[in-house]
């Protein structure tokens, strides 16, 4: 063969051919102990590592092959890379014909028929969804005038984030081997017992969501059927023991007193109590309901009783767990309930209004100024965090003689069951808590069902209930 026969008959070669290893190494060899043979560097020879044309694009060395491959990074976080030789020695070839191969494999990845061995691991997919959820979420906060709006996909990525990208058994596997089965397993796992409610019904949305995005970049080719996600009933609870009640409210002086000289420890301990009464007075979920109040939410109105105009106080509830936030038009806007506040509430909010700026104000003064000041306000802007103040100082009661275990919420079973015990209707008890009158049937009537019994029995009954001592003999 000449010299061009012997050129084609090796292009012809496919480079996997063990004919091309066993030509090429033997070449190499050559070349390392024959000094008499010489031969011109070429682009390959000169390539040292990865040689990058452009994002996401690059041609490198593979092994003893004779060509420059080409390395194509495929859209998504962990969609992996598509490699193949260029069947160019040249770098201006391989370089043309890497551009061809990545607009190719792009199209056939879009369509899906482009294979790729690269896994997709759960933590990848987790990341992508987080990012892509809280820009969705930072998209509807720039739509809404309200500087305090959290959308719904600000909730679901944090538990993406927290929940389920860390979630140790998931972390090494590809989505493609986590189906109902192992969603079964991990839905047994400690930190997904005794949920409430609404926290398990979010955390089945964000799971679905998961796999939704994974089906639309074609990382599975199918959603598994999820898995029934327990909870425990949330609503209702014990009131106040009155012995109880009296030592937290005789005790918060002592509480603060007995705090260390911490500005913050300090500042947060004085909210305490006029927190606790709010809540008890007004029945108010705790949390982001009552941290989202500013003094503007307070307004004065009038009502009609008896044929004559009377004043009184309503409260717009903006924020927590019944806020809403519709779109209308490019903005999105609040909707917000109300409820009427009654003498108790209108009190702690004088005297919290003192202890805040030092001035005495009626509530119908307080109504009228308007203050956007949030009511219940940390040491300097921070958060207030009194849910764990009051843990605390169940912990410090403990030590004098609290039988109870109670929770903020308790004030707002308090709230709800005083309320049905003085013959409040379930309907107005509903609106305002920020319930619906079934749920008022079913979780709290059962609460202050004896001390109805007052009201339902008649002198008989309580007699054959409660012989004399004497009669029982």
């Amino acid at each position: 063969m000449d010299k061009l026969e012997l050129m084609k008959y090796l292009m012809n070669l496919d480079e996997n051919d063990a004919e091309m290893h066993k030509v090429v190494k033997a070449i190499k060899e050559l070349r390392n102990t024959d000094d008499s043979i010489t031969s011109p560097q070429t682009d390959l020879d000169r390539l040292e590592g990865t040689l990058n044309l452009d994002r996401g694009l690059s041609l490198y060395k593979n092994g003893i092959s004779p060509f420059f491959w080409c390395r194509v990074k495929l859209p998504g976080l962990n969609s992996g890379d598509h490699r193949v030789s260029t069947k160019a020695s040249s770098l201006q070839e391989a370089t043309m014909k890497a551009g061809e191969i990545r607009a190719d494999a792009l199209a056939r990845f879009e369509a899906g028929t482009l294979k790729v061995k690269t896994r997709i691991l759960w933590t990848y997919i987790c990341k992508e969804v987080e990012d892509s959820l809280t820009k969705k979420a930072a998209d509807k906060i720039a739509k809404s005038s309200d500087k305090s709006y959290r959308p719904t996909e600000s909730d679901y990525a944090g538990i993406v984030k927290n929940h389920y990208a860390t979630f140790e058994d998931f972390k090494r596997l590809s989505i493609t081997a986590i189906e109902y089965p192992e969603l079964c397993q991990m839905i047994e796992h400690k930190s997904f017992q005794n949920m409430k409610k609404t926290t398990a019904t979010k955390r089945k949305t964000s799971l679905g969501l998961i796999f939704d995005y994974a089906l639309k970049k074609r990382y599975i080719k199918s959603v598994p059927k999820l898995p029934k996600f327990d909870y425990i009933e949330s609503e209702g609870g014990d009131v106040f023991d009155i012995n109880d009640r009296d030592l937290i409210l005789s005790n918060f002086m002592n509480f603060y007193e007995s705090s260390r000289n911490n500005k913050i420890t300090k500042h947060k301990r004085k909210m305490l109590p006029f927190y606790f009464n709010f809540l008890c007075a007004s029945g108010m979920r705790p949390g982001k309901e009552v941290m989202g109040l500013t003094w503007s939410l307070l307004k004065q109105e009038t009502f009609e009783i008896n044929g004559e105009r009377k004043t009184a106080y309503k409260m717009h509830v903006v924020t927590g767990k019944m806020a809403k936030h519709v779109s209308i038009g490019n903005k999105i806007e609040r909707k917000s309930r109300n409820f009427v506040i009654n003498a108790e509430v209108a009190l702690t909010l004088e005297q919290l209004y003192y202890v805040r700026y030092g001035i005495k104000k009626s509530i119908s003064e307080i109504a009228q100024e308007k203050r956007y000041d949030v009511m219940f306000a940390g040491f300097e802007g921070r958060d207030p965090n009194l849910e764990e103040s009051f843990d605390q100082y169940m912990n410090y009661l403990k030590k004098i003689g609290l039988k109870g275990k109670y929770t903020l919420y308790s004030c707002r079973y308090e709230y709800i069951n005083a309320c049905l015990d003085a013959g409040m209707s379930k309907d107005d008890v509903a609106s305002q808590v920020g319930n619906t009158p079934a749920t008022i049937n079913t979780f709290y009537e059962k609460f202050n069902s004896m001390k109805r019994a007052a009201r339902i029995l008649s002198a008989e009954d309580i007699a054959i209930f409660n012989p004399e001592p004497e009669e029982v003999e």
